[in-house]
């Protein structure tokens, strides 16, 4: 084995001693495809070039948050059992750090319904947006089909072609590019389509309001005639405000749950529990089982 392969054998081995023991299944990292043959036991890695499986990786954020708040409920029951805990820090008393844990939980609750009714919203805009582009392809079949100047048609096209997004110039072609360039022209044909919801309510408005000034826009189609198009165009405005709430609900749950849990100063969920261990350890001593209980209670930071 080569030095380099074997120094990352021995990596291997110790990143799974400490954190994938035990396991029973073939996992392959990297560059090195490693068999765990038995449970609680590390035996024979075989070394080849196989990649098509990586370690499981640990908890989801998600899930991370909810472990916090599981671990810091633990804490609070293993202090309960403590004869000697009663902290003159009042956020380290047992009332406190339960009120603590019922806000936490609160907040996630909070948070996850946000994320499920944005997620609806989201979901509902999509379809109410679904089917404007062919409707759009209606609507200038009826102006084609209408006898409005040629120059209106084209300025209507124009609208319609923006609001599906389609690009309105030609590509150049490669020898027009050198042209350009030999002069010292910049080519940049980067599409500056606006295709997204808000831009689309924007460009129906836009060609609502062209058709309007033609005056001789009158199509006999329902869904077509101004009125119908003026009311899609209310639905759409309303389905980007409500997305625009959905989304300042979440963030703010999102910003409260990271206040509380992780960035208030000295008051976070993290400090509070790393202040009740260091309690425990001023009251029992580094090597009492009280101690040694908490301490391996772990609490992370997530995003």
């Amino acid at each position: 084995m080569l030095c380099h392969e074997s120094h990352l054998y021995i990596c291997i081995q110790q990143l799974l001693k400490c954190y994938f023991l035990p396991l029973k299944s073939t996992y392959v990292l990297g560059i090195k495809k490693i068999n765990l043959c038995s449970v609680n036991k590390l035996v024979n890695f075989t070394c080849s070039y196989s990649l098509k499986k990586s370690i499981p990786m640990g908890s989801s954020t998600g899930s991370g948050h909810v472990t916090n708040v599981a671990n810091l409920e633990q804490l609070i029951k293993d202090c309960r059992t403590f004869t000697q805990y009663n902290p003159s820090n009042e956020r380290l008393k047992l009332t406190a750090l339960s009120e603590l844990a019922t806000t936490v939980r609160t907040l996630l609750n909070t948070l996850q319904t946000s994320k499920g009714e944005l997620a609806i919203t989201i979901a509902k805009r999509k379809k109410d947006f679904a089917g404007l582009n062919k409707l759009a392809t209606r609507v200038y079949g009826a102006v084609q089909a209408s006898d409005m100047p040629q120059e209106i048609k084209d300025t209507i096209k124009s609208n319609i072609d923006k609001l599906q997004g389609t690009r309105i110039s030609a590509r150049m072609s490669k020898e027009q590019k050198t042209a350009l360039e030999a002069t010292g022209e910049k080519v940049d044909e980067r599409s500056s389509a606006q295709t997204g919801f808000e831009d689309k309510r924007k460009h129906l408005s836009q060609l609502i309001e062209t058709l309007t000034a033609t005056g001789q826009y009158a199509p006999n189609e329902e869904d077509l005639k101004l009125t119908s198009l003026r009311a899609l165009h209310t639905t759409l405005e309303k389905a980007n405000a409500e997305i625009a709430t959905a989304l300042s609900v979440e963030a703010e749950a999102r910003s409260e749950r990271q206040k509380i849990m992780y960035t208030n100063e000295n008051t976070n969920l993290l400090d509070i529990a790393e202040a009740v261990k260091n309690y425990v350890k001023s009251v029992y001593d580094a090597t009492s089982p009280e101690y040694k209980r908490v301490r391996k209670i772990t609490f992370r930071s997530y995003d």
